[in-house]
C-alpha cells in the first residue's frame, strides 16, 4: 500500500513545477502574480529550514535566478551545502559546479570533484560526465584515461551520445577496435554528429 501524500509533499510539487516552468522559460515572471511568486519563496523557505532536501536545493535555484528575491550565489550555495549533504544529487552537482567555476564560493576544483563525485556515484549523468571529463583533464584529479572510461561508460550506458562518442574514442586510444566500433556507432545511431564524422573518416564498417 502505498504511503499517504502529505500536505507538504503537494506543496513541493506545485513549487518544483512552478520553479521548473520559470527556470526553462515556459512561464515568465510577469505571468506569475508578484504576490503568488513570493508566498510560494517564502513557503519554500519553510520547507527548507526544516531540512526538506528538494526544497533546499531548489530555494539555491531561486538565488540563481533570481525567482522572486534577489540574485545571490553565495545564498544558492549555502542552500545547495545544505541540500547536497542532505543527500540531494541536483544539489550535490549544482554545488560542484559552484566549486569548479568559484561562484558565490571560492574556486577549489578539488571539492568540485568530491562534490561531482557524490552526485556521480548518486546516477545523475551529468556529474559522471563531468568528472570523467575531469580525469582527462586533470583538473582537481590526477589525469587517468582509465578513471575518465569508468564515469563516461556510466553516463553512455545512460543512452547519452556524448559520452557513447567519448567511450569509443577512449576505447580506440587503448586499441580496443571491438569496443571503439561499437559505441561510436551507438553514439552515430543516436545522431551525433562528431561520431558520424569519426565513423566515416575511420571507416570503422571495417573494424
Amino acid at each position: 500500500m502505498l504511503a499517504p501524500t502529505t500536505p507538504m509533499q503537494l506543496n513541493i510539487k506545485k513549487l518544483s513545477l512552478l520553479f521548473t516552468l520559470l527556470l526553462f522559460s515556459l512561464l515568465s515572471i510577469a505571468e506569475v502574480v508578484d504576490a503568488e511568486l513570493k508566498q510560494a519563496v517564502e513557503q519554500l523557505k519553510l520547507q527548507a529550514e526544516q531540512g526538506d532536501a528538494e526544497s533546499q536545493h531548489l530555494l539555491g535555484i531561486t538565488y540563481i535566478k533570481g525567482f522572486g528575491v534577489t540574485k545571490s550565489s553565495s545564498e544558492a550555495v549555502k542552500w545547495f551545502h545544505k541540500s547536497a549533504e542532505n543527500g540531494n544529487v541536483n544539489a550535490q552537482y549544482n554545488l560542484g559546479v559552484a566549486y569548479y567555476h568559484g561562484r558565490g564560493i571560492k574556486l577549489d576544483k578539488k571539492k568540485a570533484m568530491k562534490w561531482y563525485k557524490k552526485s556521480a556515484e548518486n546516477g545523475y549523468l551529468p556529474a559522471q560526465r563531468s568528472l570523467a571529463k575531469a580525469y582527462i583533464l586533470g583538473e582537481g584529479v590526477l589525469k587517468d584515461p582509465k578513471e575518465a572510461l569508468k564515469w563516461f561508460l556510466k553516463s553512455a550506458q545512460q543512452n547519452d551520445p556524448p559520452s557513447q562518442f567519448k567511450v569509443g574514442m577512449l576505447y580506440m586510444l587503448f586499441d580496443d577496435k571491438k569496443q571503439a566500433k561499437y559505441w561510436i556507432k551507438k553514439s552515430y545511431e543516436n545522431d551525433y554528429s562528431e561520431a558520424e564524422k569519426v565513423w566515416n573518416e575511420f571507416e570503422m564498417w571495417n573494424y
